[in-house]
């Protein structure tokens, strides 16, 4: 491309001996080169890695994150609360329906605050979510669910219903 120097460039964090994450990481390299950034990789020990993470010393860091049942894996992961945390991030966009979440007394308060906290981190991610990894869900048959092929079923939760004895 004829360009001497990349016009922007950084680190990126990453756990060693980690197969698939290392093939994601150099394809995220080759990909993002070819608009002039330059990512420079770091593998770090396993047992370093999460140390380096939660202290927020890192521009950047590439790791698979597990989706769990319910709000607690998110809360932990995304709401900025020194030490409260698993990682230091000093993201703060979903701080206040992180907090409506966790104080909803019913399903009505729990349905909006489900909702907010949707907007909040659709309008101002966290992250930049690179790809997903095949998931299967399993739904209790004690809830009705909307159908619908299109998307993961976890965003329709505000939308499901006891079902019918």
């Amino acid at each position: 491309n004829g360009r001497l120097m990349p016009r922007f460039r950084f680190t990126l964090l990453l756990p060693a001996d980690e197969p698939r994450i290392e093939r994601v990481a150099l394809l995220l390299q080759r990909q993002l080169i070819e608009v002039d950034v330059d990512v420079q990789l770091e593998a770090v020990p396993l047992a370093e890695f999460p140390r380096r993470v939660r202290a927020g010393q890192f521009d950047a860091f590439l790791n698979e994150l597990v989706a769990g049942h319910g709000l607690n894996l998110t809360h932990h992961l995304w709401h900025s609360v020194p030490g409260s945390n698993l990682f230091s991030t000093g993201y703060t966009g979903a701080n206040a329906a992180l907090d409506q979440v966790r104080d909803a007394r019913s399903d009505a308060e729990t349905k909006a605050a489900v909702d907010a906290l949707h907007r909040a981190m659709f309008t101002d991610p966290p992250a930049v979510f690179l790809y997903w990894s095949e998931v299967s869900r399993a739904i209790s048959r004690r809830f009705e669910i909307p159908r619908d092929d299109d998307r993961d079923i976890m965003s329709s939760v505000a939308l499901w219903r006891a079902a019918s004895p």
